[in-house]
């Protein structure tokens, strides 16, 4: 007797549910999986804030993926790999402040509610 393999697992951030309904997804990670690793992307997303909070504060952690120990640069001249280089996630801090500040004051309520229609 043998049982049938299981169906390949696909992420929750990869899912029409996610591209539906996000905020559910993120809810259910939260609780069920709060630092989520992604095989996809090979990142960590962590939905909770509280962890976040303490991995803005830990020096050893960066976003920057070229520090990382496995780190295999995207081809060169592709979009991830100046996304790599240049984006937001890799600025230094200082940069990296500026840009979240010019970002955020577009994501705010009234911002996105002039989005909506």
């Amino acid at each position: 007797m043998t049982s049938e393999p299981a169906p390949p697992q696909v992420d929750p951030l990869f899912t029409e549910e996610f591209r539906d309904q996000p905020a559910n997804v993120i809810a259910r990670l939260r609780r069920e999986d709060p630092i989520h690793w992604v095989p996809e992307g090979g990142i960590w997303v962590a939905t909770r804030y509280d962890d976040v909070r303490a991995l803005f504060s830990e020096p050893r952690a960066t976003p920057d993926r070229r520090a990382w120990e496995h780190y295999r640069p995207a081809p060169e001249g592709s979009f991830m790999r100046w996304m790599s280089e240049n984006g937001f996630f890799s600025a230094p801090p200082d940069q990296h402040a500026r840009l979240r500040r010019l970002v955020s004051a577009a994501l705010t309520p009234r911002a996105v509610a002039r989005m909506e229609d």
